[in-house]
């Protein structure tokens, strides 16, 4: 049994508790002096923000708690043992990193405030094909296609 959706509209509530986690992450990230992927300020505002609702998004439709946790990225998944990767691209691929876990799962969520999707995700190890190896971007990384992704994610997963 998988997800019980592919798509979910946040309400107004679900939204604001969202974006107060994306608020919390980037001061954060300011305060410790942390780089992030994004190069223009008010990017990284948006892109800590729309983070945080897709994680949110996808805990909605796995059925999964939300623990609008701060500073977790290296401790813990995002939800449940899924870490998610978001863009608001409908076309986008899932974006891994060599840094990332062998054994997690990665989901990529796509959509913007309020409405999100599922688009698939991929196991760390499965997703570090020297196919998917990209070296032209800003952080070399692993861009694997929607087509490469799973659609349905696991009990485990969940």
């Amino acid at each position: 049994m998988g997800m019980s959706k592919t798509e979910t509209t946040l309400t107004g509530f679900e939204l604001f508790t969202g974006a107060m986690v994306g608020v919390r992450r980037h001061i954060d990230c300011i305060s410790n002096n942390r780089k992030t992927h994004v190069v223009n300020v008010l990017n990284a505002w948006h892109r800590n923000i729309e983070g945080a609702l897709a994680e949110l998004a996808y805990a909605k439709m796995a059925g999964r708690y939300y623990n609008f946790s701060v500073n977790t990225f290296t401790s813990a998944p995002d939800v449940g043992n899924v870490d998610i990767r978001y863009s608001a691209n409908d076309t986008a691929h899932l974006i891994v990193y060599d840094i990332d876990n062998d054994d997690s799962p990665y989901a990529l969520i796509i959509g913007e405030a309020p409405t999100y999707r599922f688009a698939g995700w991929i196991l760390g190890r499965d997703a570090k094909q020297p196919d998917y190896w990209r070296g032209d971007v800003k952080t070399p990384s692993y861009w694997i296609p929607q087509t490469g992704l799973i659609w349905d994610l696991p009990v485990w997963a969940t």
